[in-house]
């Protein structure tokens, strides 16, 4: 599309359902408060923290009287004035030692329980923090995205038409939106089953997904009816993805299901509400669609 300055060249979308940077943006915002998983985790790596900074402490504190013993008694004329006596110092002395780094040891030795004590802990908040967290994902996503067909779903769409017709009112800018409903789709769960139809409106979505931009917004809009929100878009622009979703097949057991569609589209009128460009799109598709039965029972 390079009317407004959009580029010609649309990006598909493939399976993943997440689609555009506006999008994204407008998605439900996520709490800023702290967990209290995640307050609990933040104390005890502070916890684990001082206690290595303690162990470390003790460890040098002893050696440095460890090595002030040995230092003492190594001038043992300095200090002694006998060698019976002197020698009973030395014994006792070393007995001292031994005991000191014996204490030390069991001590560095409870330490390092205790930290590993602390890092099992953290290990089973770290599981539990993320999974909290893909549930929190998951939640997101279906509260957004229809389950069948991966695009954003009625509600998701509602609330985001009106910031985008702000931010495309602000910056000067068209936008349009196309109505799709699908012909004959009652038929096709009639002669070929539900799985047929569920396998259709898959295939229709997956096609949608391929014909439109990164910024544009497809939806399903419940049954077999669908949206797409084009921002920075005028009317001349509309037909560039309409064509490429023409022609839908979707392979279905050993044939395909021809996916065929009606549509209509309006342009948003400065100071329009949203209800009101939905009401003319809607308006459009049917006036398409009624015309579409006429010519064709006449």
């Amino acid at each position: 599309m390079s009317t407004n300055g959009v580029p010609a060249a649309r990006q598909d979308h493939g399976a993943d359902p997440a689609v555009g940077d506006q999008a994204k943006a407008a998605m439900p915002a996520v709490d800023s408060r702290v967990p209290a998983p995640i307050r609990d985790l933040q104390k005890s790596l502070k916890q684990l923290d001082r206690r290595d900074w303690w162990l470390w402490a003790t460890a040098a504190v002893i050696l440095l009287l460890l090595c002030g013993a040995v230092f003492s008694l190594s001038f043992p004329t300095v200090f002694r004035g006998e060698e019976i006596f002197f020698r009973d110092q030395i014994e006792i002395g070393i007995r001292g030692l031994f005991a000191m780094v014996l204490i030390f040891t069991l001590f560095a030795l409870y330490q390092q329980y205790l930290i590993k004590q602390l890092r099992s802990k953290l290990h089973a908040q770290i599981a539990v923090v993320g999974e909290l967290h893909g549930r929190a994902e998951t939640f997101e996503r279906l509260s957004i995205l229809d389950p069948l067909t991966g695009l954003f779903n009625r509600r998701f769409a509602i609330e985001y038409l009106p910031r985008e017709i702000a931010r495309c009112e602000r910056s000067k800018q068209s936008l349009v939106v196309i109505m799709m409903d699908l012909d004959g789709f009652k038929a096709i769960n009639d002669s070929l089953g539900h799985a047929a139809g569920d396998a259709a409106l898959e295939g229709f979505a997956r096609r949608i997904k391929k014909a439109t931009r990164s910024a544009d917004l497809p939806v399903r809009m419940g049954g077999d009816e669908f949206m797409i929100i084009l921002p920075e878009c005028g009317i001349e622009d509309v037909f560039r993805p309409i064509e490429r979703i023409r022609g839908c097949e979707v392979p279905y057991g050993d044939g395909a299901i021809a996916v065929k569609f009606s549509v209509g589209w309006a342009q948003h009128r400065r100071g329009e509400l949203p209800a009101e460009l939905l009401r003319r799109a809607d308006e459009a598709l049917y006036a398409q669609k009624h015309a579409r039965a006429a010519s064709s029972s006449s």
